[in-house]
């Protein structure tokens, strides 16, 4: 990527940046986050009340900083790990409720892709592209919303108690939370919640990147700021290195060319759109540690490891 962009007229791009009008990027990323919060309450378990927003939201900002600094996102198992822990729920429960959010999300977030594709008239291929990818998407979230998991599960079940394996019933009981999580045999209403909640989350980061276009004096309208946020938000959806450092900016940098933006100016509207939205959402992680008191190192290490305290003992 770097060798087809002119460094120099990127780097003068960026000196050029009017930062007030970042300004107000920083109470976006801060509603994004809250709107998070809300989205993965809807999908937690309920017990005897359901977990507070602001209760949620530290925890979240720690497992967003955990994947600025882990690379893979690592910092999804340790958020659900940490939340488990405070609140006394199944850890394999709410590991699981974290990757249906993510699903969903990234489900959501084609379907939007194709249509800001098509309102732009991007290149053919990025249509087409997005397309299949907002079909596949559809029948995801249907299938997650009226079958669920429960019939893969209950195969999985059967072939761990035929093997007779050593703690196969603690394998099993797992297996049920983990779905649970999943949405179980149907929760048309938390995952119909979720996905109509990734709208707006998603629409929030797409002002934060028009405001950001603005700010360099790029020509970006906002169904082309939308396309811009989908492919960089679908980009990082595999695992990458830490912050998704590179990943984002090519991603991002090719849906910015492919609306008309010269490679400089496309590069210089990812690099000031990933630091806006990723390092106030890393800074207020870090704060979140402190003040809560679970970034421990040895709470981080034990993340991925240990023991679901629920599960102890059943079987």
């Amino acid at each position: 990527m770097l060798r087809s962009v002119d460094l120099d007229q990127t780097a003068a791009a960026l000196g050029h940046t009017n930062v007030v009008l970042l300004g107000p990027c920083i109470l976006l990323v801060g509603a994004g986050i809250a709107l998070r919060a809300f989205r993965w309450q809807r999908l937690l378990p309920v017990r005897d009340g359901r977990v507070p927003v602001r209760r949620i939201a530290p925890i979240l900002l720690i497992g967003y900083l955990g994947n600025t600094v882990l690379p893979a996102r690592l910092g999804e198992p340790i958020r659900a790990y940490l939340l488990a822990r405070r609140e006394g729920l199944s850890s394999f429960e709410v590991l699981g409720t974290a990757l249906i959010e993510r699903i969903v999300d990234l489900c959501v977030l084609s379907v939007m892709a194709f249509v800001a594709a098509w309102a732009v008239g991007a290149p053919s291929w990025v249509v087409q592209l997005t397309g299949v990818a907002a079909a596949g998407s559809l029948l995801v979230i249907l299938a997650l919303t009226f079958v669920g998991l429960a019939p893969v599960v209950a195969f999985l079940e059967r072939a761990t108690r035929s093997l007779h394996l050593p703690g196969a019933a603690t394998i099993v009981v797992r297996l049920e939370r983990f779905a649970r999580g999943l949405g179980g045999q149907s929760q048309r209403v938390p995952v119909a919640q979720a996905a109509g909640l990734s709208i707006p989350i998603w629409l929030v980061d797409t002002t934060t990147c028009w405001l950001v276009a603005q700010s360099l004096g790029a020509d970006l309208s906002p169904a082309a700021a939308l396309l811009v946020i989908a492919v960089g938000g679908l980009g990082t959806s595999v695992p990458s290195a830490p912050g998704y450092i590179g990943t984002y900016e090519l991603a991002a940098s090719a849906a910015a060319r492919a609306v008309g933006l010269a490679a400089p100016a496309a590069l210089s509207l990812a690099i000031v759109t990933h630091v806006v939205t990723l390092l106030p959402v890393a800074v207020a992680g870090a704060v979140s540690m402190l003040v809560i008191g679970s970034g421990s190192l040895l709470d981080l290490a034990h993340a991925a490891g240990e023991t679901d305290p629920t599960v102890e003992g059943e079987g």
